[in-house]
């Protein structure tokens, strides 16, 4: 059985991202590669600080609350083996799932364990991109989601332009 070191879980309203404003249930792992001064939860940063959960019991707590949007955050989420069981998971259970992350981790393993539950599996539509056009490839039309990689650390590409192609992928969400 996967399992997870979880410092607390929550219920609270949204704060950051697209996502500002409604209603979520907050899974905070335990861990932490970075000691950032302005760290508002110094208590997450050591792996040993939080509860051992099973992965399932852990996505079977987020549905219980009730809520649809919950956020995996941290510490460093990424540093457990099993989060992206817990993301895959969540998603199968009708969850919109965001991860918030240091972005000092490729994100491989993550970005392939997603791959073949998503509508897209991981492709795009550059012409379309381009264009500003939505993104309708529908490789896997039973997928839950759609998934694209970004700018990640292992092709080291220049930030601007991943924030660029962030924005034209989101912006029709």
């Amino acid at each position: 059985m996967s399992t997870l070191r979880i410092c607390e879980i929550f219920d609270s309203i949204q704060g950051e991202s697209h996502w500002a404003g409604y209603p979520c249930t907050f899974l905070r792992l335990a861990g932490c590669n970075l000691d950032c001064a302005w760290c508002d939860t110094r208590f997450a940063r050591e792996l040993e600080s939080g509860e051992e959960w099973g992965v399932e019991a852990l996505a079977a707590e987020a549905r219980t609350r009730g809520l649809r949007t919950v956020e995996v955050t941290g510490g460093e989420p990424l540093l457990q083996p099993a989060t992206p069981a817990l993301l895959a998971a969540l998603l199968a259970g009708g969850q919109r799932v965001l991860l918030e992350t240091n972005g000092s981790l490729p994100l491989d393993e993550l970005y392939f364990a997603l791959k073949e539950g998503s509508r897209n599996r991981g492709e795009v539509d550059y012409q379309a991109l381009i264009a500003g056009r939505p993104q309708e490839i529908a490789a896997n039309p039973d997928g839950a989601y759609q998934l694209f990689r970004i700018g990640d650390a292992v092709s080291s590409r220049n930030i601007h332009a991943a924030i660029y192609d962030a924005l034209r992928l989101c912006k029709d969400l």
